[in-house]
């Protein structure tokens, strides 16, 4: 492909509940990285730079990891499950809290990842700053 791929670092649990969208990430060339809590994935922000950060189970630490992508280009999102399944909730865009930003049902998150990969893949960055071209969590689909 020749561009530096996404960098993507999916928190919580065992890992099950990311498996499909890791498959979809993996198919479009991003390199994805598993922790099992947020505190872990703080700490590994703190060593490693991610375009893209999804947060599934425990909240425990989820203030420290909110924390470490502020000072950070990443982008967070944050799922919360409701009765019929659940709701992709962007946190943090491009290190700037996302204030008022819609979520996206699990049917729609795909779409939305989708949007996410292609700007970072075409956005010209430098090895330090891994932001997309445009704010991820707008579009109200």
């Amino acid at each position: 492909m020749g561009t530096t791929p996404v960098t993507v670092l999916l928190i919580g649990g065992n890992g099950m509940r990311f498996s499909p969208a890791a498959e979809h990430l993996a198919e479009r060339g991003c390199e994805c990285h598993l922790v099992s809590g947020c505190l872990d994935g703080a700490r590994l922000l703190g060593r490693n730079s991610f375009d893209l950060i999804l947060c599934s189970g425990r909240t425990r630490g989820f203030q420290e990891l909110v924390s470490a992508v502020l000072r950070s280009s990443a982008s967070l999102f944050r799922y919360l499950s409701v009765e019929d399944g659940g709701w992709w909730v962007p946190t943090v865009s491009r290190g700037e809290r996302c204030l008022d930003a819609p979520g996206f049902r699990d049917a729609e998150f795909g779409e939305a990842l989708n949007a996410f990969v292609t700007d970072v893949q075409s956005a010209p960055r430098p090895a330090h700053c891994a932001a997309p071209s445009r704010a991820v969590g707008t579009n109200a689909a």
